[in-house]
């Protein structure tokens, strides 16, 4: 079968005062269809780097790819962004990136439409992809407009029964939301956004969470990653958390 996200050769790089930091060097991964990968090193061994870098979220300057492949279901996401940026070396200071603002806007188009749509990206921290001041209900409706799907509510409505706290938390304020409750709401918005579920493919990014935040984040998603074929990248520190999730394991150095 052949993967539906393929990773050859990843760098990744930042520009500092003392010159280039190679943050990811040479990362190959390999996802099939419905198939769950562990990725697992210490802090700082490049876990979230990598997963930025796949969904093209990397602040740049500093950042940049500076070599490798992504492919996601046969798409090469690079094609028309990196190899428009040339590093201009400077006798002061940190080397000075410059960039072809034709084809990367171009780029930038083309993965604004696969992201949400193709993947998605769970974040270690809720609150970094809420807004507090507005009501939960809202937020949700902002993902689906944006998404431009119609027939989102029938499918929601037949693939599972809203409950009372269901419409409960739809009306709650972001605000007085209890950390479990913006736990499930961005898991939710990732994992149930109302596309077909052979559609949305996700990272999951729980690198900066305590064992304990870990387990109970990837338990959220377990019942959800064997619905249809989502494939679930997991990003951590320890293999315990995986037990029982992952269908694949790599250990990041």
């Amino acid at each position: 079968m052949e993967p539906i996200l393929v990773v050859r050769g990843l760098k990744t790089e930042f520009t500092t005062s003392r010159g280039i930091l190679r943050a990811v060097d040479g990362v190959d991964l390999d996802i099939g269809k419905g198939e769950v990968l562990g990725l697992v090193g210490e802090s700082g061994c490049g876990k979230t780097v990598t997963a930025l870098s796949i969904m093209y979220l990397l602040a740049q300057p500093p950042g940049r790819i500076a070599g490798g492949a992504i492919w996601f279901r046969g798409l090469n996401l690079l094609a028309g962004s990196e190899e428009d940026i040339r590093v201009r070396p400077r006798s002061k200071g940190p080397p000075k990136l410059i960039p072809s603002d034709s084809h990367l806007k171009r780029h930038r188009a083309r993965m604004n439409k696969i992201r949400g749509r193709g993947l998605s990206m769970v974040f270690q921290e809720p609150m970094s992809s809420l807004n507090p001041v507005l009501r939960v209900g809202y937020q949700v409706a902002e993902v689906i407009m944006f998404q431009r799907r119609r027939e989102i509510c029938d499918r929601i409505l037949s693939r599972r029964n809203l409950t009372p706290a269901d419409l409960d938390l739809f009306r709650l304020a972001m605000a007085t939301a209890d950390p479990a409750e913006r736990e499930r709401l961005v898991v939710d918005l990732c994992a149930g956004s109302g596309l077909p579920p052979d559609k949305v493919n996700a990272l999951i990014d729980a690198s900066g969470l305590d064992i304990e935040e870990r387990i109970q984040r990837l338990q959220r998603l377990a019942p959800r990653h064997r619905f249809g074929d989502r494939t679930w990248p997991r990003f951590l520190k320890h293999l315990d958390a995986l037990e029982g999730i992952r269908d694949v394991g790599q250990e990041c150095d």
